[in-house]
């Protein structure tokens, strides 16, 4: 049973997102650890890309701040191996396929293992392009996360039989689709052996609760590069209440 699994056993998890390097590397490795302790029961943690395509504003704005700062992915292995000296907290590699290629998918494997990664995503990778990656993951014993829409349910479920860790849900953001989303995860949910996360900032929304009826946990991916936008280095306290909050909330 691996580490990403066992923290999906209990309350429903809360999973913030955080963009390595930005705004500076000290302030991510003193963030990671304050969120740690704030609630989150997954980390998943970015590396920052000069083309990510599969982002939104905030995420696309993030990227640039940390790749201003001259960030490499030896800087992050560095920093997430000092993270995992302080906490135990299962922690998610995030990241866009030419970030993995350019180091070799071994080397890249090597140190993700190495400096204490539980799991990685592929975000522009299909699930049908991803059997090297898989495999390289799984032997150096990292789930390799597999993500679906919820508007493309057949293929979702497909998906989902093979999966690993927990199934990476994206919601729509029509409100109106929710009887549609509901049983779209509910039947993805029913297919597989493990948990299914939602992806929505809005954690609180009418939606966002009717969907975690299903789900065992929310990736919250753009709070808290948005709360580093508007307070810089001085972010870390309120991105810990932020997560703070939404830990009472989520049940």
């Amino acid at each position: 049973m691996s580490n990403i699994y066992k923290a999906l056993l209990g309350a429903k998890a809360v999973i913030p997102y955080v963009t390595c390097g930005d705004p500076n590397m000290a302030v991510s490795e003193q963030l990671i650890v304050a969120l740690c302790k704030a609630g989150a029961d997954i980390i998943e943690l970015g590396i920052p890309f000069s083309d990510p395509v599969a982002e939104d504003a905030a995420l696309i704005e993030s990227n640039s701040r940390a790749l201003g700062a001259g960030i490499t992915s030896a800087d992050i292995f560095g920093m997430i191996k000092r993270v995992r000296a302080r906490v135990d907290t299962p922690l998610v590699l995030v990241a866009y396929a030419n970030s993995v290629l350019s180091r070799g998918i071994d080397n890249f494997t090597d140190s993700m293992r190495d400096s204490g990664i539980d799991a990685l995503i592929l975000k522009d990778v299909p699930h049908e392009e991803s059997a090297e990656f898989r495999s390289a993951c799984a032997d150096k014993g990292i789930d390799y996360i597999s993500s679906v829409s919820l508007s493309s349910i057949d293929r979702a479920i497909t998906i989902a039989e093979q999966a690993e860790g927990f199934i990476n849900c994206y919601m729509s953001p029509d409100e109106c689709d929710c009887i549609a989303q509901l049983s779209a995860i509910s039947r993805i949910a029913s297919a597989c052996d493990i948990p299914c996360v939602i992806n929505a900032d809005c954690y609180d929304s009418e939606l966002t609760s009717s969907l975690m009826q299903h789900a065992g946990g929310i990736v919250i991916p753009s709070a808290i590069v948005t709360i580093i936008s508007n307070c810089g280095r001085d972010s870390i306290a309120a991105a810990a209440d932020y997560i703070a909050a939404a830990r009472r909330a989520i049940k």
